[in-house]
């Protein structure tokens, strides 16, 4: 694969060990950098498993001193690695729950050298068992819902695991901070 700066984004929300687990396998498949959003998860609790992802893993931890959301946790994300790896073409984000495996994110790393301008996301098959019925309800629906919207079909429309171009990163950012001119 391509030697090009991709880091794997990680908001975690009082994570477990799975998300140790998760990093233990990134740095065993050398996939980094890492940067993890603690979107406010209890310090007292949690403060020693976010210390044991920089100490062990090298991961980046941007912390929230409240719980903002996925949303804001990956737009700091995105904003602090459009800063500081000014290389990048992308980033690929991923959940701290452990749902998703270096051979997946490998796949979707790869993609993105490929179509460098596209977002590409990494769908679950909700036709496979284990899946809760109210998660495959859920996303079946707002999935039928989004291509009646916009004409595009997507099969999970909740997924964590995604590649996203710097200039859409950008693109995300511009909307939620619109410049103002002076008159």
């Amino acid at each position: 694969m391509e030697n090009k700066t991709i880091p794997i984004i990680i908001p975690a929300y009082e994570p477990d060990e799975k998300l140790i687990k998760l990093l233990s396998d990134l740095k065993a498949s050398e996939l980094k950098p890492v940067v993890i959003v603690d979107d406010g998860s209890d310090k007292d609790t949690y403060g020693q498993l976010f210390e044991t992802a920089k100490s062990e893993y090298g991961a980046v931890v941007l912390r929230h001193a409240v719980n903002m959301g996925k949303g804001r946790a990956l737009k700091d994300a995105f904003n602090y690695c459009l800063n500081e790896y000014p290389d990048m073409i992308g980033v690929i984000t991923a959940d701290s729950d452990g749902q998703h495996t270096t051979t997946d994110i490998t796949r979707v790393k790869r993609e993105l050298l490929e179509n460098s301008d596209a977002l590409i996301l990494g769908c679950r098959n909700f036709d496979e068992g284990g899946i809760p019925a109210r998660s495959v309800f859920g996303n079946k629906t707002t999935s039928k819902v989004m291509g009646v919207l916009t004409g595009v079909k997507v099969t999970d429309t909740q997924t964590g695991l995604r590649a996203i171009p710097a200039g859409f990163m950008r693109c995300s950012l511009s909307l939620l901070f619109p410049r103002f001119r002076r008159v």
